[in-house]
């Protein structure tokens, strides 16, 4: 039986299709944070710092489970923690974030965010 994706799985999806990296899994929680508090309807509860939302973890365990993203360990170069939980968009996923059938404003707000973070990561790289 297909996992039914709904509005918040979907805005999860757009997101990181527009990301197009791998995703720790404690910088996925805090860059949606960041983006419901800019505005995009996510709708989780967040605690602690960094923020950590356990709703968040249930559904990317559930998009991971119906081959929606990947989880994928990646090696740490520190020495107390030698692996590291990522998580990518896979083929099936980046069909249902093309739908981008969700509200053009959270669309619009995903999009910019993920802008911004690449242009400020561009800027760092060359030195800016």
């Amino acid at each position: 039986m297909p996992i039914r994706v709904d509005a918040v799985d979907k805005r999860i999806l757009i997101f990181m299709s527009a990301l197009r990296t791998p995703l720790e899994k404690k910088d996925m929680h805090r860059m949606v944070y960041e983006m419901q508090s800019r505005g995009v309807r996510f709708g989780f509860e967040f605690i602690g710092k960094p923020p950590f939302s356990e709703e968040l973890q249930r559904r990317v365990d559930r998009l991971v489970k119906k081959g929606y993203l990947q989880e994928v360990l990646l090696v740490k170069p520190e020495y107390f923690k030698l692996y590291s939980t990522y998580y990518l968009i896979t083929e099936r996923g980046e069909k249902i974030a093309k739908r981008m059938d969700v509200d053009k404003k959270d669309i619009k707000r995903i999009i910019d965010y993920v802008e911004g973070i690449k242009s400020k990561k561009t800027s760092q790289e060359s030195g800016g």
